[in-house]
C-alpha cells in the first residue's frame, strides 16, 4: 500500500502523446459550450484509456469509483498531495477561496449554579426549582443565586488558512468557547462581549451554516451502515457548493488556455453541482477518512456490535464534512476530551427522560380529546366550563362524521315508535347529544383534514424552534466555587496533599502503605490456544466456502503480577447514582460477606483515591454524552467499579479508546497505579501514543489472522522490542523520535511481509524469545507450595436476599433522583384528577337516569385507561436504561437477574400507592361518590392495583423486546384490545360468544367490574331508563345491561391482584431469560 502511494497520487495521463489531437478536439468542443452546460460536462477516461464526453451527474457507480481510485486510493496515502492539486488549479488562474477571520473581544460567559446536594435532581429539588423559576418570572422571588464564571473577558482571533489548537487545563472553558465561536452556545447562559466573522456579529447571519462543530460524542443511528449515514447527511444538508466559483474557474481557465486534469475536473464539478446526487461525495469522504474497509458495516452502539470507536469518530467528522455548502476554511473541531459542559452541567433534557415527559403529556392531551369528545361523556352532561373542549376535540368531529354516515343510512329509516315524524337514526343521534343534520358529516371530514394539516404544521414548527424541556444546571461544591473565584482574581490557592499525591506518583503511597483489603497475586498462563467463529451467512453468499474462521492460532503466553501487559466492560452505569454510590454498590455485592461495611467504605475510598476520583465522589454519573461525567472520568469509574471487587487480575479492553492524549494519559496513570499495587493488568490498546505505549512492561503482539509474532518485554524506551524486529533482515530501522507502536505495525504489515518474503509468526516461533516464553509458561503453570487453592463456594458473593436489598437501595436512589419520571407522574396524576373531577362534577351523586350511570362508568373508564397507559409508557424507557446497566453488572457477577427484576418491581409499590392516593382523594371527593370508608377503600384498592398492573405490563413489554421503542409498538395493539373488550364500548352480554372469553381475560374489564360494582352493586334506588318511562333498581340495571353482580366483587379484586402478579412474574422471567445485548 505504501509502495503504491506515488502511483496513486501521480497526475493521470490526461495529456499523453498518443491521441493528443483527438483529446485537444474534445476539449475544444467542450470549451465552446455555454457556461451552464460546460460546468455540467467533462472528459472521462475509461479503464482501457479511451476518452469520452459525459454528463457529470450521470456517472455510474463503477465510473465514480474509477475516478476516485485514480485521485485518492486511501487516507494512508498522503491525501495532502491530492488537496495540493486542487489548490494548484485555483492558484493557476489567481482565484482565491473566500476566507473568514473570527474575532472575539472581552467575551465573558457566566451561569447561575446550585451548590452541593442542592444541585442533585431529587424530587424536592425538582419541585423547588420549578417553583423558584415560576416565582422569579413573576418577580416575586429574588433570592441571590451563586454565579459561576466560565469565561472571563477573553479576547483573540482565529486567522484563516490556519489550524488553531485550543489548549487549557480541565474546567478552563474550552468547550464553552468552542460552542460560542460556532454560534451554538445555550441561551440560558449569561454572555457579554462580541464575536464577529469578518466584522459581522453572529446576529447578522446564520453561523450554523458557516461553521461546523464536531462534538466528542459520536451519536449515530446504530442500525445504519457507515455509507448510509453519510448519504443521509449529504441528502439532508445538501452537497452543492461554490457553484459561482466553479463557473468563474471555468471562465478563467478558458481565457488562459489551461486544460485541467480530466479526473480532477469531473470530481470538482460533481462536488459543486450537488443536489440529490451525493454518492461521489460520500465515496470521497469515505476514502479520505479511511472508512472504505467498514463502509457497509453497521455503525452499532452499546447494544449492537458495529464499527470501532476510532472509526466512529471519523464518521462523526465525515458527517459534518459532507455538507460542502459551508463556505469557510475554518473547521471548529473539539480536540480535547474534557467536555467542560459535561463536567459542570447536568442536562435535564436527556433523551429517555424527555420521552417520559412527552409520553405523559401526550397521554394527557389524548385524555382531553377523548373525555370531551362526546362519547365517554355526552355533550349535554359536559359542564359548561369544559364545553370548549368538546368543540376543540378532533375526536368529536370524527365521531359526528362516522355517526352521521351510519345513522343516516337506509337501514335506520324506520320511524321512532314514540314519534312518527322522527326517524330511528336521528332519534339515536339526539339521544347521544350528537348532531342529526346530515351536513355535519362534511363538517367532520373537513375538520379532520384541517386538524391533520394543523398538527403537522405545529410539529414542524415546534421541532424547528423549540428546545427540549429542562434547563442546564451546574453541579459544583461551595469550596470549588470559592477556589475558582480566587483563581480568577489572582489570589493564591492551597493545594491539598491528596491532590498532590494524585498528580505526582500516588501509586508509591499505596505500594508502601498497603491497601485495607489484601489480595492474592496471581499468574495466568495459556498454551497453544486456538479460537474459531462461524462464518456469517452473508459472507458465504459472497463466495466464502469455509464454515469457520480461525481468530487465534496456537497462542502461548503468560501474565504475571505487577506487570502491565498490553493485549472489560462498557462504560455504562446507573445515571442517577453518584460516583461514591456506584462504587459502594459494587463493593457491597462483590466483596466477601466477612468484610464489614466500615472496611468496605474505607476500601472504596482508597480505590477512589487510587483512580483519582475522590474530587468527583459526589458527582452524578449521568448518561454518556448527555450529562454527568466526561468520557475519561467514566472510564476511570468503570475501572474503579471492577477494582472494588478486589480482583487479582484485571482485563481492560481498550481503556483509552475515544480519548485524546491528555485523557488517555490520566487513564493510563490510573492503570499504572493499580499495577504498582501488585495486581496483574492486561490491556488491549489501539494505536497508542509513545508515552502510553512505553508505560507498559510487556507486549503480546498478534498479527492479522490471530498468530503471535512477539511476546516479551518492551524494555526502556521500547529498546527490547526494537532490537528484536530490527534484527530481522530487511526491516528498516526506526527513525529517531518515531512512535515504536506505529513503527512496529508498519514493519510487520502484510505488505512488508510480502516485500521481505518472510512470515513474522514463523520467525517468532523459531526465536529464543519463544523458547523462554514456553519455559515461563511451564514454570507458572505449576502452583508453588505457598499458593492457596482458588475456592468459590457460590457463584455470587452475597445471598439472594442481600442482592435484592442492594438492588432495591440503588433503585430507590435512581427513582428519587429521576423527577422527570416520578415528579412528572405525580404532577400528571394531580392534573388528570382535577380535570376529571371538574368534568365529572358530582357524577357519583347523580343516579336518576340511565345516562347518569353511563357517565359515572365513563369517568372510571377514562381514568383507568389513561392513567394506566400513561404509567405503562412512562416506565418503559426507565426500565430499558436500567436493564442496559444490569447487563454489565450481571456480567461482572454483582447479582443475578431475579433480585434486579424484583427490586424493579418492589420500588414501584410506594410510588404507585402515592399516585393512587392522590387520584382517589381528589377525584372521589369531586365526583361525590358515596362517602363510606368501605366504598372509598374499595375504590382505592381497585385503582391502586389497576395502576400497578399497567406499570408492570409496561415493564414486561420492555423486558421481552430489545428496547423501549419496540416495547411501545408491541404494547399498543393490546391497549386497543383491552379497550374494545373492556365492557364499556360493548357490554359483556353483547360481545359475540366466540369473543366473550377475552372479556374474562381482560384486566381493564375486571377493573371496571370492581369499580362499578363496589360503588353501585348494592344500590336498590330506582333508575329511569332511556325510554323515559320505565324504572329499575340500580343493581338490577348493572346486572341486566353489563352482567355485573355484587357477589363477584371478591373475585374481581382477586383478578386485578392476579394480573399484577402475573405481569411482574413475566417481567422477572424475561429479564432472566432474554439478553438483547448483541456485542
Amino acid at each position: 500500500m505504501w509502495n503504491s502511494a506515488e502511483n496513486a497520487f501521480a497526475r493521470t495521463a490526461s495529456f499523453r502523446e498518443d491521441g493528443e489531437d483527438e483529446e485537444e478536439l474534445r476539449w475544444a468542443a467542450l470549451e465552446r459550450l455555454p457556461t451552464y452546460t460546460r460546468v455540467r460536462r467533462g472528459i472521462f477516461k475509461n479503464m482501457v484509456g479511451d476518452h469520452m464526453e459525459i454528463e457529470v451527474t450521470e456517472l455510474q457507480a463503477q465510473e465514480q469509483k474509477l475516478v476516485l481510485d485514480r485521485l485518492v486510493t486511501s487516507a494512508d496515502d498522503d491525501p495532502e498531495r491530492f488537496f495540493d492539486r486542487m489548490r494548484s488549479r485555483f492558484d493557476a488562474v489567481d482565484l482565491e477561496f473566500p476566507k473568514i477571520e473570527v474575532r472575539f473581544q472581552n467575551f465573558t460567559v457566566e451561569s447561575f449554579v446550585h451548590l452541593g446536594s442542592r444541585a442533585l435532581p431529587t424530587i424536592p429539588n425538582y419541585v423547588t426549582n420549578m417553583a423558584e423559576a415560576f416565582l422569579r418570572q413573576l418577580r416575586i422571588y429574588r433570592r441571590q443565586r451563586s454565579k459561576l464564571t466560565i469565561l472571563d473577558g477573553i479576547s483573540g482571533l482565529i486567522r484563516p488558512s490556519r489550524l488553531t489548537l485550543l489548549l487549557g487545563p480541565p474546567s478552563s472553558g474550552k468547550t464553552t468557547l468552542m460552542l460560542a465561536l460556532a454560534g451554538r452556545l445555550g441561551t440560558d447562559l449569561q454572555t457579554s462581549g462580541r464575536i464577529t466573522y469578518n466584522g459581522h456579529g453572529l446576529n447578522e447571519f446564520v453561523p450554523q451554516r458557516t461553521a461546523a462543530y464536531v462534538s466528542q460524542q459520536d451519536w449515530h443511528v446504530a442500525e445504519m451502515t457507515v455509507r448510509e449515514t453519510l448519504e443521509f447527511a449529504g441528502r439532508c444538508q445538501g452537497v452543492g457548493f461554490k457553484y459561482d466559483m466553479l463557473t468563474e474557474l471555468a471562465r478563467r481557465e478558458k481565457n488562459a488556455g489551461i486544460k485541467p486534469d480530466e479526473d480532477l475536473d469531473i470530481f470538482m464539478k460533481s462536488l459543486a453541482l450537488g443536489g440529490q446526487e451525493t454518492s461521489l461525495v460520500v465515496e470521497y469522504i469515505i476514502k479520505i477518512l479511511g472508512l472504505d474497509i467498514c463502509a457497509d458495516t453497521l455503525v452499532g452502539d452499546e447494544m449492537l456490535k458495529g464499527i470501532s470507536g476510532g472509526q466512529k469518530k471519523r464518521l462523526t467528522t465525515g458527517d459534518t464534512l459532507c455538507p460542502e455548502r459551508k463556505n469557510v476554511a475554518d473547521f471548529l473541531q473539539e480536540v480535547t476530551s474534557k467536555k467542560d459542559q459535561e463536567q459542570y452541567w447536568s442536562f435535564l433534557d436527556s433523551p429517555y427522560r424527555n420521552m417520559i415527559v412527552a409520553n405523559t403529556f401526550g397521554s394527557f392531551a389524548m385524555l382531553v380529546v377523548m373525555a370531551l369528545g362526546g362519547y365517554i361523556i355526552s355533550r349535554d352532561d359536559i359542564p359548561s366550563w369544559w364545553i370548549w373542549g368538546f368543540w376543540l376535540s378532533p375526536l368529536m368531529y370524527a365521531q359526528v362524521a362516522a355517526s352521521d354516515n351510519e345513522f343516516h343510512g337506509h337501514s335506520w329509516d324506520k320511524r321512532f315508535e314514540n314519534n312518527s315524524n322522527s326517524r330511528l337514526g336521528e332519534a339515536l343521534l339526539r339521544a347521544r347529544s350528537l348532531f342529526p343534520e346530515s351536513y355535519w358529516y362534511w363538517i367532520g371530514v373537513g375538520a379532520m383534514i384541517g386538524y391533520t394539516v394543523l398538527l403537522n404544521m405545529l410539529f414542524t414548527l415546534f421541532l424547528a424552534y423549540l428546545n427540549p424541556v429542562g434547563k442546564q444546571q451546574a453541579v459544583v461544591s461551595k469550596e470549588e466555587l470559592q477556589e475558582r473565584e480566587r483563581r480568577r482574581k489572582g489570589e493564591p490557592t492551597i493545594v491539598e496533599l491528596r491532590h498532590y499525591l494524585q498528580q505526582s506518583g500516588s501509586a508509591k503511597h499505596f505500594k508502601q502503605k498497603g491497601m485495607v483489603l489484601p489480595f492474592q497475586p496471581l499468574s495466568m498462563t495459556f498454551s497453544n490456544m486456538n479460537y474459531y467463529v462461524d462464518i456469517p451467512v452473508e459472507l458465504k453468499q459472497q463466495g466464502i466456502v469455509e464454515d469457520r474462521l480461525q481468530l487465534l492460532v496456537d497462542v502461548t503466553g503468560a501474565f504475571r503480577p505487577g506487570v502491565l501487559t498490553a493485549l472489560v466492560g462498557t462504560d455504562i452505569h446507573s445515571p442517577c447514582l453518584t460516583v461514591l454510590e456506584s462504587l459502594l454498590f459494587s463493593a457491597w455485592l462483590r466483596l466477601p460477606s466477612d468484610v464489614t461495611l466500615e472496611i468496605q467504605r474505607a476500601f472504596v475510598e482508597e480505590v477512589m483515591e487510587l483512580v483519582e476520583l475522590t474530587p468527583l465522589s459526589g458527582a452524578l454519573v449521568g448518561l454518556p454524552g448527555v450529562d454527568g461525567l466526561s468520557t475519561e472520568q467514566r472510564k476511570r469509574l468503570t475501572i474503579a467499579v471492577e477494582l472494588v471487587a478486589n480482583p487479582s487480575i484485571v482485563f481492560m479492553d481498550e481503556p483509552t479508546s475515544g480519548l485524546d492524549a491528555r485523557a488517555a494519559a490520566i487513564v493510563m496513570r490510573t492503570v499504572r497505579n493499580i499495577v504498582n499495587t501488585g495486581r496483574t493488568i492486561v490491556c488491549t490498546i489501539h494505536q497508542p501514543s509513545i508515552d502510553i505505549f512505553e508505560s507498559f512492561d510487556e507486549l503480546l503482539f498478534l498479527k492479522r489472522g490471530g498468530e503471535l509474532i512477539y511476546a516479551g518485554p518492551l524494555g526502556p524506551k521500547s529498546s527490547e522490542l526494537i532490537k528484536y524486529f530490527e534484527a530481522v533482515e530487511g526491516v528498516p530501522k526506526i527513525r529517531p523520535g518515531y512512535n515504536p507502536a506505529t513503527w512496529m505495525l508498519e514493519v510487520t504489515s502484510a505488505a512488508e511481509e510480502n516485500r521481505l518474503g518472510v512470515d513474522f509468526a514463523e520467525i517468532y516461533r523459531k526465536s529464543n524469545l519463544f523458547l523462554l516464553n514456553r519455559e515461563l509458561v511451564e514454570i507458572l503453570s505449576k502452583p508453588n507450595s505457598n499458593s492457596k487453592e482458588l475456592n468459590f463456594p457460590t457463584k455470587y458473593s452475597k445471598s439472594f436476599f442481600y442482592q435484592l436489598l442492594a438492588c432495591l437501595w440503588k433503585q430507590n436512589l435512581s427513582y428519587w433522583r429521576n423527577p422527570q419520571y416520578t415528579a412528572v407522574r405525580f404532577f400528571y396524576t394531580v392534573i388528570i384528577s382535577l380535570m376529571l373531577g371538574t368534568i365529572c362534577w358530582r357524577f357519583g351523586a347523580k343516579r336518576e337516569t340511565q345516562q347518569d350511570l353511563f357517565n359515572a362508568m365513563g369517568s372510571m373508564y377514562a381514568a383507568v385507561l389513561f392513567i394506566g397507559i400513561t404509567n405503562a409508557t412512562a416506565v418503559q424507557p426507565v426500565v430499558s436504561i436500567e436493564r442496559f446497566v444490569s447487563y454489565r453488572e450481571r456480567a461482572a457477577g454483582m447479582y443475578s437477574a431475579l433480585p434486579f427484576a424484583y427490586a424493579q418491581v418492589v420500588i414501584e409499590f410506594p410510588y404507585v400507592f402515592a399516585q393512587a392516593i392522590i387520584y382517589c382523594t381528589i377525584f372521589y371527593s369531586m365526583a361525590s361518590f358515596e362517602w363510606t370508608v368501605l366504598k372509598f377503600m374499595w375504590y382505592m384498592f381497585f385503582m391502586y392495583f389497576t395502576m400497578l398492573y399497567f406499570t408492570f405490563y409496561g415493564m414486561m413489554t420492555t423486558a421481552v423486546t430489545p428496547n423501549h421503542n419496540v416495547a411501545a409498538i408491541i404494547a399498543a395493539p393490546f391497549y386497543m384490545l383491552w379497550n374494545l373488550f373492556s365492557g364499556f364500548m360493548i357490554p359483556h352480554k353483547r360481545i359475540p360468544i366466540w369473543w366473550r372469553w377475552y372479556y374474562w381475560a381482560n384486566p381493564i374489564a375486571w377493573s371496571l367490574y370492581g369499580l362499578l360494582t363496589s360503588q353501585y352493586g348494592d344500590d336498590n334506588k330506582l333508575l329511569k331508563l332511556s325510554d323515559g318511562t320505565h324504572l329499575v333498581p340500580v343493581r338490577q340495571f348493572l346486572n341486566s345491561v353489563f352482567g355485573y353482580r355484587h357477589d363477584f366483587l371478591g373475585i374481581s379484586a382477586t383478578m386485578v391482584v392476579g394480573f399484577s402478579v402475573f405481569f411482574a412474574v413475566i417481567f422477572a422471567f424475561a429479564i432472566k431469560s432474554f439478553n438483547f445485548q448483541r456485542r
